[in-house]
């Protein structure tokens, strides 16, 4: 929230050193990402950050997060109040701060210009999945991943899950959602549920990361 509201005071450069430095670190740790995605979306709609993740895609041949959201273009498939909420209160703080700066983020919500984000990841040749669904968060439900793999679209289509487990908060980084570890479990328990497989392969989905993208 609060790293939202000082965007305008946050240096462009230094935030890409620090994101390539991530990167540059991860990958000396000996783990190999397979994609590029930051949390609330950041690299997905505030436009400078767009470009710095496009950059950093293609500088270490990186896929990157879709930046069209189901909820956007399917509203009526794919409901997310939850995701929205927040998004309408963060604009709201952020308009009695820096109300131009809050005009143009609003802007990035429209799904005309989602679909113009995704039309330029292709011209770059960054691989991505053609949308990500975000109507999972908020409502982690067994019949709710039901309906969203009953109408998934042709393609490749990612869903947004934050999976934990509430003995572990302690553990949990400053900035986390608390509030939201009970349905952590319950994203947790739907996803590794043995009847997900089951649906998966009678209605012919397959899985995949980002690497066979």
């Amino acid at each position: 929230m609060e790293f939202l509201l000082q965007l305008p005071d946050i240096s462009e450069e230094e935030v890409m050193t620090e994101l390539r430095a991530q990167i540059n670190e991860v990958i000396a740790g000996g783990i190999q990402p397979d994609h590029i995605s930051s949390h609330f979306g950041l690299l997905s709609f505030y436009p400078p950050y767009f470009d710095m993740g496009n950059q950093l895609a293609r500088e270490f041949d990186f896929p990157v997060r879709s930046p069209v959201a189901a909820s956007r273009k399917f509203p009526v498939v794919y409901k997310n109040e939850s995701t929205h909420k927040l998004a309408r209160k963060l604009t709201w703080k952020l308009g009695l701060r820096h109300p131009l700066l809050a005009m143009k983020l609003a802007k990035q919500f429209k799904i005309e210009e989602m679909e113009r984000k995704s039309r330029e990841l292709d011209a770059l040749g960054i691989p991505h999945p053609g949308m990500m669904i975000d109507s999972f968060y908020g409502d982690p439900t067994p019949s709710n991943l039901l309906h969203i793999l009953e109408n998934l679209p042709p393609g490749t289509s990612e869903i947004l899950v934050h999976l934990g487990n509430s003995d572990r908060q302690k553990e949990y980084p400053s900035g986390l959602d608390t509030v939201y570890l009970r349905n952590r479990e319950c994203e947790l328990m739907t996803i590794t549920s043995p009847y997900l497989q089951e649906c998966l392969t009678s209605m012919q989905i397959k899985k995949v990361s980002y690497a066979d993208l």
